[in-house]
């Protein structure tokens, strides 16, 4: 924290032990002042001790970015891990999945599982348990981003993360397949292993389906593994369509 000067983006740790990403607006000798954020509506004094690090980059979808050019907002976030590198096999065995809400009926869930939308303070709170299956990603704007999680006997045993966006801004998508409208992104879906083949993510999708309805999204749009045959079916379940390989 010595090091710290206004303007840098610092690593800072809260009472709970939480780490977020906040930038220095003022120095003082014993702590600094940073700027708000989308969970701070007004400026915070942090304790020169409970800042970690200064961060300089940042990873996302596997392409790290200098930290004044990282992505901001839910669609931001969302086209970077679209195009993000990968190999020449794995770009070859990644398939877009689309759900055109105009043409597809969407049945309720039949699951024993209860879904529900965590908020904010609840994905922190749960963040070592929600990067399983994939990247944890939250927007500044809390209705563009979020996790749904599925429990069990009060047992957590399913979550899939989401982020809205304007498809028309959107690239590195199929070229015989154009989005129009606001579209869902649907990524980072995990089942608990014992808890596996019982059609749970088929009931989460149909549950985010149900309640997207009511957000005039065009459509919701998923990437699946070309060899991920239980997921490949459970999307086309709920009626999903192929449309391409994803670059």
């Amino acid at each position: 924290g010595r090091g710290a000067r206004r303007g840098d983006v610092i690593v800072r740790r809260d009472a709970r032990g939480h780490c977020a990403l906040r930038r220095v607006t003022a120095l003082a000798d014993g702590d600094v002042r940073v700027r708000p954020d989308a969970q701070h509506t007004a400026e915070e004094v942090v304790q020169r001790a409970a800042i970690l690090a200064k961060c300089d980059l940042v990873d996302v979808g596997g392409s790290c970015s200098p930290i004044e050019r990282r992505p901001h907002g839910a669609l931001s976030i969302l086209r970077a891990m679209l195009r993000a590198p990968r190999s020449v096999s794995e770009r070859s065995s990644r398939v877009l999945y689309v759900y055109d809400f105009a043409a597809a009926p969407v049945s309720t869930p039949d699951s024993p599982v209860h879904f529900n939308e965590l908020t904010p303070d609840e994905i922190r709170d749960r963040a070592s348990m929600l990067v399983m299956g994939g990247e944890s990603t939250m927007a500044p704007n809390a209705h563009d981003a979020g996790c749904v999680v599925g429990t069990l006997s009060g047992r957590n045993v399913y979550h899939v993360w989401y982020v809205r966006g304007d498809g028309a801004r959107l690239h590195g998508l199929p070229t015989d397949w154009r989005p129009r409208g606001r579209v869902l992104f649907l990524h980072g879906g995990y089942t608990e292993p014992e808890f596996r083949a019982r059609g749970i993510h088929s009931a989460a999708l149909r549950w985010l389906l149900a309640r997207e309805r009511a957000c005039e999204t065009a459509h919701a749009i998923g990437v699946v593994n070309a060899d991920n045959v239980p997921a490949q079916r459970a999307v086309e379940s709920v009626g999903f369509r192929a449309v391409g390989r994803v670059t």
